[in-house]
């Protein structure tokens, strides 16, 4: 059974590559020998099946499938251009993907913008598709927290929350007025998205070790009020920065604030809600002023909503048990690792700001 293993895994890799970089009839990628070399020796290095495997297929799924995030995905090598329509099947696995990212402590834009530097791919026609996966995690907020909706609703003098929420969301909303052009040009470059992958991992490994010197020496409280929530706010605007998990950066600003790790986690998931509306908002005026249509992408478009609801509302309901009675060194461990592997990369020329290298291609070609 253990020597069929190592075969069943291969044939299961060359099943789930029948569609990825380097299929049959897919442009050919040129390759620089150099790095190419430098790449495969790291891989052989991390071993052959099962782990190998483990490898090829972690790389199908974080960067075959997120790459894909649109109606079409144009990748670029000199006078290279291919064009590849989102499917049913890839449109439910980006909702998958989303309903994780959205309220894992993983952050979703720096696993994005490393994505793209990775594969240099440029994004076209992404509003619509980006408006409804919003809606899906937006729904799966309003599920998963309802009786707190309606009775933040139904009595917003009794019950603070609603309040709690807007003046959570002010820091944010200023960072985004103030420093619009300096988080533009944050987002598109990869400068420092390796050290905010560490800095998300250090704040999570600080979030369970203060959190527990809290609760032994009973000074964690079990909710928010209005110093917690602005502390928890100006955390979020420093979760604007891809690199930096929103989740995970609110919720260390409410431990700071002595609240304990249950009610940061679930305010923080709330904080959520007027973040998501907010870009729904921006992102629904800009997709007006294009006048984007859904095209032949309706059917995937849609159950990548309807699963980015499913999967966050589990999403959420699993992070609030792990927090409860868990830490988060497993999530601190994974950030941390992606943001090595993302400064060992920039430091080998592998991903460049703004092109895409020969390292880059032998990569792609080296896990396809």
């Amino acid at each position: 059974m253990a020597s069929a293993l190592p075969t069943l895994m291969n044939t299961a890799w060359m099943l789930l590559s029948s569609s990825a970089l380097g299929a049959p009839g897919s442009t050919a990628l040129p390759s620089s020998a150099k790095h190419s070399a430098k790449i495969e020796s790291f891989l052989l290095r991390i071993g052959r099946p099962p782990s190998f495997f483990f490898g090829k297929l972690f790389a199908f799924m974080t960067l075959h499938i997120p790459m894909r995030m649109v109606y079409t995905i144009r990748i670029r090598d000199q006078n290279m251009e291919r064009m590849i329509r989102l499917s049913i099947l890839e449109g439910a696995l980006l909702g998958i993907l989303q309903g994780l990212a959205e309220f894992l402590p993983i952050s979703s834009s720096g696993h994005l913008n490393l994505f793209q530097a990775l594969l240099h791919v440029e994004l076209e026609n992404q509003l619509l598709f980006n408006i409804l996966l919003h809606v899906g995690t937006l729904i799966a907020v309003a599920v998963v927290f309802w009786k707190d909706w309606i009775d933040m609703l139904l009595h917003p003098i009794k019950n603070r929350t609603l309040l709690l929420l807007f003046v959570a969301s002010l820091p944010a909303l200023a960072a985004k007025i103030l420093f619009d052009s300096q988080l533009e040009y944050v987002e598109t470059h990869i400068t420092f998205l390796g050290i905010c992958f560490l800095i998300t991992g250090l704040m999570l490994l600080l979030t369970t070790r203060i959190s527990r010197k809290q609760e032994q020496n009973g000074t964690a409280k079990g909710q928010v009020g209005f110093f917690e929530a602005l502390v928890m706010g100006c955390l979020q605007a420093i979760g604007m920065l891809p690199g930096i998990s929103r989740s995970g950066s609110t919720i260390f600003g409410g431990v700071c604030a002595k609240v304990n790790r249950e009610a940061a986690a679930k305010f923080s998931f709330m904080m959520s809600a007027p973040a998501i509306v907010g870009s729904l908002l921006v992102e629904g005026k800009d997709a007006l002023e294009a006048g984007i249509s859904f095209g032949d992408s309706l059917p995937a478009i849609l159950v990548g909503m309807v699963l980015a609801a499913i999967v966050g509302y589990l999403s959420i309901r699993f992070f609030l048990k792990v927090i409860a009675n868990a830490s988060l060194d497993g999530f601190a461990l994974y950030v941390t690792i992606v943001g090595v592997i993302t400064i060992l990369f920039q430091a080998m020329g592998v991903i460049t700001d703004n092109t895409v290298t020969d390292a880059t291609l032998a990569l792609i070609r080296t896990l396809g």
